[in-house]
């Protein structure tokens, strides 16, 4: 299944390369403010984090905030820069999911026009905007959360920093691998963001181990994104990555469905993939990379 997977997805992007670049164009400004505001070591403005904590006295577990260790670490990081990082995130996140109707009818083998991803830049808006805030909160628990608590520990030897890291880790990591799922999903049933964000987590731990490769995937497709400057694959090149693999994974509920009398958990877990992708396979059989790089090849042959 794993391998019908990178095979269509593969094909279904390099056959797509324009409205998929297009789509792209417009994450790549906030990407590259993240980047420069990260990278960018003298960010100064009018109140940081330390600053604001530092007003009220504070004891206990966040008396740390207040030390000179924690305050090198926090001092740069300010509230301008911590709100331009958490904008960005979130509008990166919705115009990357606005590609989400275009890369559903790409998985269907439709043809689709570098246009269409715009007018669904309103409905991405409507139905992503809170994926995009919880995606925003985590990548600001990574970059603030967790250096702050490991700092209490290396720096100041409380061993509950290191705990609290380790939970807040844990924490954001799985909910990473849920929401992985949730604009597959969204575009799929169209659920409200409740039962959407419920669903991720059912498709999360009865996949755990494809959640998982599908994590490290997109994480290589984030790797050369970063190469080529987010033109390909880019966000809108792993969203389509996400609809192709649900799209695949689902053959496995519908056949469940189909088979209602399997009691045992054992029999549940055999899954004819073969049978199920058959389809799948026969459109794939006829693509190749002579046909990809050398099509006018092909259609001399026919």
């Amino acid at each position: 299944m794993i391998w019908t997977f990178i095979k269509k997805n593969f094909f279904d992007g390099w056959e797509n390369i324009g409205n998929v670049i297009v789509a792209n164009l417009l994450q790549i400004p906030f990407i590259g403010l993240i980047v420069l505001v990260l990278v960018k070591k003298e960010f100064k403005g009018p109140l940081t984090f330390f600053e604001i904590i530092n007003e009220s006295e504070v004891d206990g577990p966040f008396y740390f905030f207040q030390t000179d260790l924690t305050k090198d670490y926090l001092t740069n990081f300010d509230i301008i820069k911590a709100a331009i990082i958490f904008l960005s995130v979130f509008l990166a996140v919705v115009f990357a999911a606005a590609y989400a109707k275009s890369a559903f009818s790409i998985s269907n083998y439709e043809s689709v026009k570098a246009g269409d991803y715009f007018k669904n830049i309103g409905w991405a808006f409507k139905e992503t905007a809170g994926l995009g805030l919880v995606i925003a909160c985590i990548v600001m628990s990574f970059i603030v959360g967790i250096p702050v608590y490991l700092y209490q520990y290396f720096h100041l030897g409380q061993m509950y920093g290191l705990i609290l890291a380790g939970i807040l880790f844990c924490f954001l990591v799985t909910m990473l691998l849920a929401l992985q799922w949730f604009v597959a999903l969204k575009v799929n049933f169209s659920f409200d963001f409740k039962k959407t964000f419920s669903k991720c987590f059912v498709i999360l731990f009865d996949n755990f181990g494809f959640s998982v490769f599908m994590a490290f995937y997109s994480a290589v497709l984030f790797a050369l994104s970063c190469l080529l400057l987010f033109f390909m694959p880019g966000l809108c090149g792993i969203n389509l990555g996400y609809i192709n693999a649900l799209k695949l994974r689902l053959y496995k509920y519908d056949w469940l469905d189909q088979h209602k009398d399997l009691k045992n958990a054992k029999d549940r877990k055999n899954v004819p993939w073969d049978a199920l992708l058959k389809e799948d396979k026969d459109i794939l059989s006829k693509k190749s990379l002579k046909t990809m790089l050398m099509p006018w090849k092909d259609k001399n042959e026919d």
